[in-house]
């Protein structure tokens, strides 16, 4: 069976050269990191919730870049719990399992490669049609980490469109 070697390939130093796929993950699980940080800082100092901050405006960020769907999802489950520890550590669960499971995705099979990087574009893409609909939630955490947010989904899915371009460039060759 052929490994796929993808064409676009970043360099984060110390010969560590991952796909875009691998950064969309990484971009993912820092955007998942931000919220935790927020909820450690607040439960040691309480000053922290009673005004805005950087803390704030990490969380804030971050809950922002983070997918609608899974936003929805979160928001369901406090409400059924009434737990935000629930949702917070759901959020960190789930950048540790996509940060696990990407490696068999992206790094498997050329074909289960492709395939699961084509799931994720178009995932991403919905979520980005999802953010220009004039739902209340879009806009819960203010205009400038949705714009933000949006962009960093847009930079997510141009980096998992450039590695299946890279992919077919280097079929094709």
């Amino acid at each position: 069976m052929k490994k796929l070697k993808f064409g676009t390939r970043f360099n984060l130093g110390e010969n560590r050269i991952i796909s875009g796929a691998e950064l969309y993950v990484l971009i993912f699980q820092i955007c998942s990191l931000l919220p935790a940080l927020y909820t450690l800082t607040a439960a040691v100092l309480m000053s922290v919730v009673t005004r805005y901050n950087p803390l704030s405006a990490m969380f804030d960020y971050g809950i922002s870049a983070l997918p609608r769907w899974e936003v929805l999802a979160l928001s369901l489950a406090y409400r059924a719990t009434a737990k935000e520890l629930i949702a917070h550590f759901a959020i960190l669960a789930l950048a540790l399992a996509l940060g696990v499971a990407s490696k068999k995705l992206f790094r498997g099979k050329a074909k289960t490669a492709v395939t699961w990087r084509v799931v994720f574009a178009l995932l991403i893409a919905a979520d980005l049609v999802v953010r220009l609909l004039p739902f209340g939630f879009n806009g819960a955490f203010g205009t400038a980490p949705a714009v933000a947010a949006f962009v960093v989904r847009l930079i997510c899915l141009s980096l998992i469109v450039l590695d299946l371009w890279a992919d077919r460039k280097n079929q094709d060759t």
